[in-house]
């Protein structure tokens, strides 16, 4: 196939039936051959699961694959939905398949089963601001699930909610299963916050932690002093605007407002939104630009593995950490 000829098989007046010969080797000893016909059908087929996924015209994708049939029908698939398409060289190194990804403003990447760990760790995320940003919209409902159990909630939260949007961040990273001491419940979770592991008597501590924060927070309850330990109590806010919908002493049951116990919040984002949760308390999270690599090697950057958390409380505490009286 010449690449003069590309634009020709988007040409809704060329015939069905003429061949349409893919080239796979400089030697032409390969070849895909189908029909116009049949090749428009796949084409076509490639750009509505594109838009479907909310892309919109002008938008670039990047695509991270060897030399292959599906490779050019799906660049030609991207010209069908008005996308611009961004081919990656996969041998590259990773910092310049990284700087290739974020000059080019890529909005959603496709790569075959040997480089999607790779794309994974570089297509751009939501940004950490945007979180804030997010929960600031009047009648807006964020959720960001931790597990399968509260994945499954906020779809329960969404598809039930008529009288508002809902926005829904998941995770790419696998998250390790969350410890429960009685089987979940859905009902708690919908709520929108709810206590994952309890403190023996009253908390002196309660930490609250939400989405990928969470399985990170329950794993530094181990690096806190024990006695300290027995006397926290973990908090999963999935959706910090229904929790904020409970009747005032509901919330001051979970997350007490009195002078000895000292509150936590957790999420790596921007921490602004969380000061009207936690008051005068500490927000673990973070204050800079993100990066592009593999989730622990961010998490020991920013701070945010279960050691460093647990460091970061146990430091704010040493310095005398305040209580939080406000109403």
């Amino acid at each position: 196939m010449d690449l003069k000829n590309l634009a020709a098989i988007l040409d809704p007046t060329a015939p069905d039936a003429r061949d349409f010969i893919i080239q796979l080797s400089p030697e032409g000893d390969e070849e895909l051959r189908l029909t116009y016909g049949a090749a428009r059908a796949r084409i076509a087929g490639l750009a509505r699961g594109l838009l479907k996924r909310g892309l919109m015209r002008g938008e670039a994708v990047a695509i991270v694959a060897t030399n292959s049939a599906d490779y050019l029908l799906l660049y030609m698939a991207t010209m069908a939905a008005g996308l611009v398409s961004v081919p990656v060289n996969h041998k590259l190194p990773r910092e310049t398949v990284a700087h290739i990804m974020k000059d080019s403003r890529v909005k959603f990447a496709v790569a075959d089963s040997k480089r999607a760990p790779l794309v994974r760790e570089l297509v751009p995320t939501l940004a950490i601001e945007q979180l804030a940003s997010l929960r600031a919209v009047p009648n807006l409902q964020l959720w960001r699930p931790g597990d399968p159990l509260e994945v499954a909630a906020s779809w329960t939260a969404a598809l039930q909610r008529k009288d508002g949007p809902t926005a829904l961040v998941f995770t790419r990273q696998k998250l390790p299963p969350l410890q429960r001491a009685t089987k979940g419940d859905l009902q708690k979770v919908l709520r929108g916050a709810y206590t994952l592991v309890e403190a023996q008597g009253e908390p002196e501590l309660v930490i609250v932690a939400t989405g990928s924060e969470l399985p990170a927070s329950q794993a530094a309850l181990q690096f806190l002093d024990a006695g300290l330990r027995a006397r926290t109590r973990l908090v999963s806010m999935p959706c910090v605007e229904r929790f904020l919908e409970w009747p005032g002493d509901e919330q001051r049951k979970l997350l007490p407002h009195d002078t000895k116990t000292k509150l936590v919040a957790v999420e790596a984002a921007g921490g602004l939104d969380w000061y009207r949760i936690v008051g005068d308390g500490l927000m673990v999270g973070i204050d800079r630009f993100g990066a592009s690599a593999p989730d622990k090697a961010l998490a020991e950057a920013y701070g945010m593995t279960p050691q460093k958390i647990a460091g970061r409380i146990s430091e704010w505490l040493s310095q005398g950490a305040r209580t939080n009286t406000k109403g």
